[in-house]
């Protein structure tokens, strides 16, 4: 059975970058300070076709991303988060990546290294032409039971489409902050194709984003 990589693929979780952008003109967000131990930016990629059940669902996760995020809790449309993701810090179906995504089951040795070097290779995401993958927002509306709705653009292989993010937010018993956020794309929105097997054993066009930040308020206002 042969199995191809999907790009995100990612990433992408992917993504998964994120960036809430609205400000109101009175408002006071503050500056929060990520942890990155206990934060995680990863994908979960699934399969089509006749014979899906044949193959894996994958994990990809981020080993390396940046973000800068800002959140007024009375004011939330003031709240502002922006993370970015190097294509090439992307893995596939780790023991870390599995860990992030809940997943148990995946492909052996030799082929996780293969597909690993076909997701990021010029047929799928193309690390070296679309060296990152970034969600940027626009507006960020306030929802209900501590959930923020986050309007803006996912790009991904060089491709940024609009997208509508839920939020949630809640607070640690250690006096830190826990944003959970979660995106569906799809892989051909961004100009790239699923592959498939004999036609019966396909990528799922679909995949999902995660990502998940710890944060502690800086003290200081966002400029």
């Amino acid at each position: 059975m042969r199995m191809h990589a999907h790009p995100i693929t990612a990433c992408a979780l992917s993504l998964l970058a994120l960036g809430l952008v609205a400000p109101h003109a009175n408002a006071q967000a503050m500056r929060f300070e990520i942890d990155r131990e206990r934060s995680s930016v990863y994908a979960v990629t699934g399969r089509a076709g006749a014979l899906g059940f044949l193959g894996h669902d994958h994990a990809i996760l981020a080993t390396e991303w940046s973000g800068r995020l800002c959140y007024a809790q009375d004011d939330p449309a003031a709240s502002s988060i922006q993370v970015t993701v190097p294509t090439r810090a992307l893995v596939l179906d780790t023991d870390a990546a599995m860990e992030a995504s809940g997943l148990s089951s995946r492909p052996g040795t030799d082929t996780r290294q293969d597909l690993q070097s076909q997701m990021l290779g010029p047929a799928f995401l193309d690390a070296v032409a679309y060296p990152e993958i970034s969600f940027t927002s626009h507006a960020v509306t306030p929802g209900e039971d501590g959930e923020l709705m986050v309007d803006g653009a996912f790009t991904l292989h060089g491709e940024a489409r609009d997208a509508r993010v839920p939020v949630r937010v809640s607070r640690n018993v250690d006096g830190t902050w826990r944003f959970r956020a979660s995106l569906t794309t799809h892989m051909t929105e961004h100009g790239i194709e699923p592959e498939s097997t004999l036609g019966v054993i396909d990528v799922a066009d679909a995949f999902d984003v995660f990502v998940e930040i710890v944060a502690r308020a800086e003290g200081e206002a966002c400029g």
